[in-house]
């Protein structure tokens, strides 16, 4: 028996040793909805953290909701920035 496990152990280290390594970093999504007039914000916070920004949408109202996807560590400040850029108007939701 102790042939058989150090024969299946090497090819199991060989295996492991060719076998490609994904690294998965936690992502947060962060949904705004802001006046119009706060796009240029909107887009600059998503900017600095490195964020990507899909599902935009205008409203008849003249408002903007937007979807930002960012690294979950930097959820809290990209939701700092989003609040003080928009004066505290902006509305956020986290998912």
């Amino acid at each position: 028996a102790g042939g058989l496990i150090r024969a299946y152990g090497g090819a199991a280290r060989l295996v492991l040793r060719e076998a490609p390594v994904d690294i998965l970093i936690p992502k947060c999504s962060i949904q705004v909805k802001v006046d119009g007039s706060y796009v240029g914000v909107v887009y600059e916070c998503a900017a600095k953290v490195s964020g990507t920004t899909s599902s935009e949408e205008y409203g008849a109202d003249g408002s903007l909701t937007v979807t930002i996807t960012a690294d979950l560590e930097y959820r809290e400040r990209l939701r700092t920035s989003l609040t003080d850029g928009t004066r505290g108007s902006a509305l956020i939701n986290d998912s």
